[in-house]
């Protein structure tokens, strides 16, 4: 099929026998969502897209997935399967222009080096690895993965000692994140519902905090519980308790994290379950 487009079609890249067009240009890229609730509209739509290429839905999943990233060109996810829909259809040329901006932020960009070592592994980028391109592409990439593990322990440690200057590190002062919880006040901890609050900034960070200060009396804090050591996957990790909250004790289930720098990352979402109350 002639090219037609702005994104180079190259013989070495592109299986000659492929008859997906190339597009005339592609979403932009970005290192942090701005404004970061278009990410949570990118996911919704990525799924949807996902769904589509489950039924053999091709266009309307190739449509979704341009919508994605267009609408969070950060979201990495949506690169990422948005690359992997043109590599598995012979246009690694359309997954190499993709990534080109990820390679170039890797440096400064945790979600890059994330998106990289993911894509690295992936069997559908196989060919394109093969190229010198490709070969390029992936080059130097750091050996260890991001220290999700390492993140959420010492964010969870500072929220059970109520500290809020050691959990200011994973606040990013622009970032939202979500604090999700069952009901404080609720006596039947099987009949709470999930409140979700969208938060910003050190401020609110920090009262968290402070609500499981137990080392001060007057402070009041109740008591933060954690089930052993954190599995992590895809940014959150989660905490899996064996058995429901104590009577005014509080479990930390799940926190996930947005990687601002492969050094640092900013909590995108707190979840916590309460145990019953008398008040």
């Amino acid at each position: 099929m002639a090219c037609i487009c702005t994104v180079a079609c190259r013989p070495g890249l592109d299986d000659a026998t492929a008859t997906l067009a190339v597009p005339r240009s592609l979403p932009p890229f970005a290192a942090l969502p701005q404004p970061a609730a278009t990410l949570q509209r990118s996911q919704e739509l990525t799924a949807e897209a996902r769904e589509a290429l489950r039924s053999g839905q091709e266009t309307q999943a190739l449509q979704g997935l341009t919508l994605a990233l267009t609408t969070c060109p950060a979201d990495p996810d949506a690169r990422l399967e948005l690359a992997r829909f043109f590599a598995t259809r012979g246009r690694s040329s359309v997954a190499l222009e993709l990534f080109k901006p990820v390679r170039a932020a890797l440096a400064s960009c945790g979600a890059c080096q994330d998106l990289l070592q993911r894509a690295a592994e992936d069997p559908a980028f196989f060919h394109l690895r093969k190229t010198d391109e490709g070969a390029a592409l992936f080059a130097g990439l750091p050996k260890h993965p991001l220290p999700w593990k390492k993140w959420a322990t010492d964010a969870a440690a500072a929220l059970q000692a109520g500290d809020p200057a050691r959990l200011l590190p994973f606040i990013h002062s622009e970032f939202p994140y979500d604090l999700l919880r069952s009901c404080p006040a609720c006596k039947n901890p099987a009949a709470q519902q999930v409140q979700r609050r969208t938060l910003t900034g050190p401020l609110a960070a920090g009262k968290i905090a402070q609500r499981f200060d137990t080392a001060h009396p007057e402070a009041r804090g109740v008591p933060l519980d954690l089930a052993g050591e954190p599995t992590c996957t895809a940014g959150c990790c989660d905490w899996q308790a064996s058995a429901p909250p104590a009577e005014k004790r509080v479990q930390l289930q799940r926190l996930c994290f947005w990687p601002v720098t492969p050094g640092r990352a900013a909590l995108t979402a707190i979840a916590l379950r309460y145990g019953p109350t008398d008040e």
